[in-house]
């Protein structure tokens, strides 16, 4: 059986915090987004995203999975980089506003 998934759109350059850790913007869709950090959170934790758009904005994301991002420098310098696939679980009128444009679609009709 397939699953249906929301469509994704990558966002490159996007600035994030997630948690306490800084981030940045891979993906995102309606129901959540992937991010890129030199930070492991475990998942199943629920934390504050800030994304630092034009307007920045504070949802509040479950971490779905986190796993090591594949690098051909990982293993020389040390320097692990993980993805982080978040779900989004609060997302107040202004965020769904810009999630929508980050999107490139209209505002959302509830």
């Amino acid at each position: 059986m397939r699953i249906l998934r929301s469509k994704r759109v990558r966002t490159p350059g996007i600035e994030a915090w997630l948690c306490t850790e800084t981030a940045q913007l891979v993906n995102i869709s309606a129901t959540g987004a992937l991010v890129r950090s030199d930070a492991l959170l475990p998942e199943g934790r629920e934390c504050p995203l800030v994304l630092h758009t034009y307007q920045p904005v504070r949802l509040r994301v479950r971490i779905v999975w986190a796993k090591p991002l594949a690098t051909k420098n990982s293993p020389a310098n040390g320097d692990e980089e993980y993805l982080l696939a978040l779900r989004f679980t609060q997302m107040p009128p202004s965020a769904k506003a810009v999630v929508s444009a980050l999107r490139g679609s209209g505002p959302e009709k509830e």
